[in-house]
C-alpha cells in the first residue's frame, strides 16, 4: 500500500496542478450566495423565491421576492451571528412572500449559527445542530 501510495503521488499532483483536482468551496465572506432552503419553524423547505445573500465587512445585504435584505453579521470562527431585515420595495408583496421573506431572517437571526462549508453549498446550523438555512454559490 505505502508503493502504491508514492506511486500515485506524483500524478495527484500533476492532476491538481492541471486544475483537474477537488474544487475549493467559495470562501463564506465576499461570495454571492443563493438561499436554497429555510427552516420555516417546522421544517426545511426550499425557497419560492430567488433570494440572495452577500457577507462582506461585517455588513449582510441580500436581495428577496419582498424588496432587499440589509443588516450587520459578526464572524468568530466556524460561528456566524446575524442580525437582518427586509428593506420593503414600493411594490406590491404578497402574503406568501411577507411570510417567506420573514421565515428566512427567522432562520437567519435566531442565535448563533455554526457555518459548515461543503464543495457546493454552505449549511448554517443552529447549536443544537438543525439546519437553519442551506446556501449554494451564486453566478
Amino acid at each position: 500500500m505505502i508503493v502504491l501510495g508514492l506511486l500515485m503521488a506524483p500524478v495527484i499532483g500533476i492532476a491538481a496542478e492541471a486544475g483537474k483536482g477537488p474544487r475549493q468551496p467559495p470562501r463564506f465572506e465576499n461570495y454571492r450566495w443563493i438561499i436554497v432552503s429555510y427552516f420555516d419553524g417546522t421544517s426545511l423547505i426550499d425557497s419560492r423565491a430567488s433570494s440572495s445573500i452577500i457577507f462582506a465587512n461585517g455588513r449582510v445585504q441580500g436581495t428577496g421576492n419582498c424588496g432587499a435584505l440589509g443588516g450587520d453579521y459578526y464572524l468568530s470562527g466556524g460561528v456566524v451571528r446575524i442580525h437582518a431585515e427586509t428593506l420593503l420595495n414600493d411594490g406590491p408583496c404578497f402574503e406568501v412572500n411577507l411570510k417567506e421573506a420573514q421565515a428566512i431572517l427567522d432562520a437567519l437571526n435566531k442565535g448563533e449559527r455554526r457555518i459548515e462549508q461543503r464543495a457546493d453549498r454552505i449549511v448554517l446550523r443552529d447549536t443544537t445542530g438543525a439546519v437553519q438555512v442551506v446556501l449554494t454559490p451564486g453566478q
